[in-house]
């Protein structure tokens, strides 16, 4: 089995035309956000090998803060490509995770990363309640868990995961 999580940036410092969109930071609530998504996805034991985030400020903030909620071990590794990335081009990036992991994390931006989740679920194996919820919305900081059938990363394909948790931010 292969297991994939997406998760989009925390809240982060408006677009103002102050600073470049790649150097926007997290506000006090998005930190507060990936470190509680953080903690929901350890207690809930999502635990990942690796973490995959775009190189932007606030999709490495919200990586770190993650990283240090799940503890030692889990990779982490800075994907130029996920950078405000097509579904298309995220799906790609998660087919080259490294062959001895099971589970990626990748940590990116609308509106990619929410057509990704829809392109990745099996509406026939996915739970109800998450798949309605992701169809909908992929807010700050959410995160939307799939399973996949297989033994490689080459099993992440349209349509063949089972998305099994759809969780933003309380």
């Amino acid at each position: 089995m292969r297991y994939v999580t997406l998760m989009r940036h925390a809240e982060a410092r408006r677009a103002d035309g102050l600073v470049e969109d790649v150097a926007r930071p997290l506000t006090k609530e998005g930190r507060k956000a990936a470190l509680a998504m953080g903690r929901f996805m350890a207690k809930r034991r999502l635990r990942p090998d690796v973490i995959l985030t775009s190189p932007s400020l606030r999709t490495m903030e919200t990586a770190a803060r993650v990283q240090r909620s799940l503890g030692p071990g889990v990779r982490l590794i800075c994907a130029p490509r996920l950078y405000d990335a097509a579904s298309f081009v995220m799906i790609e990036e998660i087919a080259r995770a490294p062959a001895n992991c099971a589970h990626a994390l990748v940590v990116g931006h609308n509106p990619g990363l929410h057509r990704a989740a829809n392109e990745l679920a099996d509406a026939v194996r996915s739970a109800a309640v998450p798949l309605n919820g992701v169809k909908e919305t992929f807010p700050t900081a959410a995160i939307a868990h799939f399973e996949f059938g297989g033994d490689s990363w080459q099993a992440v394909t349209a349509g063949a995961g089972a998305l099994t948790i759809f969780k933003a931010p309380d």
